[in-house]
């Protein structure tokens, strides 16, 4: 029987990357003490979820869990199921940062926002809590979905839709995790979450402002810039010099009517055929 990895890889257009293969016998080797019925779902399910924890140790971040899903044979929710019981089983737990979730985003730009608002959560999160429930809800914050999903939350504040899709696969967590992480972070932070969207639309109408007043500046200049160049397209006009035609002399009736010589018009011609005919007809009868 061929090996389910080796037939998945081939699917996933990873064949010939070894390393994710070698990794990914490892890991399934390391499922031994998992039960059977957690991949129940599919008929690759577990085969699948080894090459993704595979090729994510690997420092790859473009994982297509929708894809990896369709290939398992199964249910997305299933997928997303069983791949986190497998990363608390073996401790895979990914320690996502805001700043590496930035860069395999490309939005280092907005970084400055997420940690302000990441800051803003935390603090107004921690002080709800006391006792037990504070040491419990620090260690809570550790998991990656709430990095998730704040970079989330912050990306919509200043008109940007993040993909949640590579979002929680990046931050290895199941999408109902980083669902409800937003909605914790929504109900806490609203006011920051509100002065980063008055901050986002400020800024938008100062950028549209400068451009706009740009605009005046850049006609006048243009037109100045045509109105030289029409000017000293005048200047060589008057400069250039009109070289007289020479007329060839021309003689003849015929050419003085229509200043054309007589010698090719139609009439010359006839002419000459008449008298080709005349000294023929001559020269034959005599």
């Amino acid at each position: 029987m061929a090996n389910p990895i080796t037939h998945c890889l081939e699917r996933l257009n990873l064949a010939d990357n070894v390393k994710v293969k070698q990794r990914a016998e490892q890991f399934q080797g390391q499922l031994s003490g998992i039960p059977s019925k957690i991949f129940d779902k599919g008929p690759n399910l577990k085969s699948v979820v080894c090459i993704q924890l595979a090729y994510e140790s690997l420092k790859n971040y473009d994982w297509d869990i929708k894809l990896g899903a369709q290939l398992a044979g199964c249910s997305l929710s299933a997928y997303e199921s069983a791949l986190s019981i497998v990363r608390q089983q073996l401790n895979l737990q990914s320690k996502v940062t805001l700043d590496m979730l930035a860069v395999a985003l490309g939005s280092t730009t907005m970084l400055t926002h997420v940690n302000a608002l990441w800051q803003d959560f935390t603090t107004s999160y921690l002080n709800k809590l006391t006792g037990a429930k504070k040491t419990n809800g620090q260690k809570e914050l550790e998991d990656s979905c709430w990095k998730g999903a704040v970079m989330y939350i912050c990306a919509k504040a200043f008109g940007k839709n993040l993909d949640k899709d590579k979002l929680h696969s990046l931050c290895g967590c199941t999408t109902s995790e980083l669902t409800k992480s937003i909605k914790v972070i929504r109900a806490t932070s609203s006011k920051k979450i509100a002065a980063l969207k008055n901050e986002s639309t400020s800024a938008g109408r100062s950028s549209r402002r400068k451009r706009r007043d740009s605009v005046p500046v850049q006609e006048e200049k243009e037109n100045k810039e045509e109105g030289n160049q029409k000017e000293g397209d005048i200047k060589k006009v008057k400069k250039v010099k009109t070289t007289p035609k020479t007329i060839k002399p021309i003689s003849g009736i015929v050419s003085m009517i229509n200043h054309q010589d007589y010698l090719r018009t139609k009439r010359y011609a006839d002419y000459q055929k008449w008298r080709s005919n005349l000294i023929h007809h001559l020269t034959t009868t005599i």
